[in-house]
């Protein structure tokens, strides 16, 4: 790494909400169903506009199950990296990318790569095509098990913009001993997607919801030795209409080298296309960036 793309600190300080939790209200909260039920993967997304960005919490997460509302605020750094923007959009580099975190993030494992592709696929298709490629070399069954926003799936429907961790998980099995067909592929996913969205139509509460998840998992349970994928896809987000004073950003991106086995689907800037983030373990990846099917509609970076 050369030294001039070290991140140089400018001010650090932390940003308190604007006013204080109520003398009455509990300081500690209790994790929900959803929140215990899937894993930690906090994913950092990075917006690259011609100055730097940061958003605010004023919450911790204090152990598996709870949250504690302290007041504390959250840590707000402005860092300047010596390159210019178009040095880093031109290749994006996972060792660069990842000094653009405050979390110390190190950049690279040694049993694990990610890839960025691009393509102009749709939702589905694109996971179907990404998922082909990734199962296409393996010996043992693999799921891809899909996550979804359940909030205007449930009724009464709720706002895409209220907060919090409502997802559905669909798994889509392709099985090593057959050949894996892309039509099929994507015919499997969308018809796991509607299932899930016709039970959560059928749901009146969101405690009616919880059983609902729980069963739709179950497939997994029928295979011992199985490669487990998770896709979440982050499309028609309006991440590019995020405009903070310095009009919409010139791409926005997540990093994954510390996950593995997952894949993030993005709307690109010009809203054409789909860009995949992937994170597998080596060997696989190199497989994957040689898939000639995925070669035929996707570039990979």
């Amino acid at each position: 790494m050369a030294p001039k793309m070290q991140p140089e600190v400018i001010s650090r300080e932390f940003v308190k909400p604007s006013s204080s939790s109520p003398n009455n209200h509990p300081s500690v909260h209790n994790l929900s169903f959803f929140d215990q039920l899937n894993d930690s993967r906090y994913l950092p997304l990075l917006f690259f506009y011609t100055s730097k960005n940061g958003e605010t919490e004023h919450h911790r997460i204090k152990d598996d199950v709870t949250i504690d509302c302290n007041d504390e605020g959250a840590l707000f750094l402005e860092a300047r990296l010596k390159c210019g923007l178009s040095e880093i959009l031109k290749s994006p580099d996972d060792e660069i990318l990842s000094l653009l975190l405050p979390d110390s993030l190190s950049y690279k494992d040694s049993t694990r790569d990610w890839s960025c592709s691009s393509s102009k696929a749709g939702g589905s298709s694109s996971s179907g095509l990404h998922f082909k490629a990734i199962s296409s070399d393996s010996l043992k069954p693999n799921f891809m098990n899909h996550a979804m926003s359940l909030r205007t799936k449930i009724s009464p429907p709720l706002s895409e913009r209220n907060i919090g961790y409502l997802i559905g998980m669909f798994p889509v099995l392709a099985r090593e001993d057959k050949e894996i067909e892309l039509g099929v592929l994507v015919k499997e996913f969308r018809k796991a997607k509607t299932q899930l969205s016709n039970s959560c139509a059928n749901t009146t509460s969101i405690e009616d919801i919880c059983p609902m998840i729980l069963e739709s998992m179950k497939p997994l349970s029928e295979y011992l030795n199985v490669e487990l994928y998770v896709c979440t896809s982050w499309c028609r987000y309006p991440f590019y209409e995020s405009d903070f004073g310095w009009e919409k950003p010139l791409w926005v991106a997540t990093i994954l080298f510390k996950l593995k086995n997952l894949m993030v689907l993005v709307d690109t800037r010009e809203g054409d296309g789909i860009e995949a983030f992937i994170s597998l373990e080596e060997k696989a990846m190199a497989v994957f960036e040689n898939d000639e099917e995925l070669l035929s509609f996707s570039c990979i970076n």
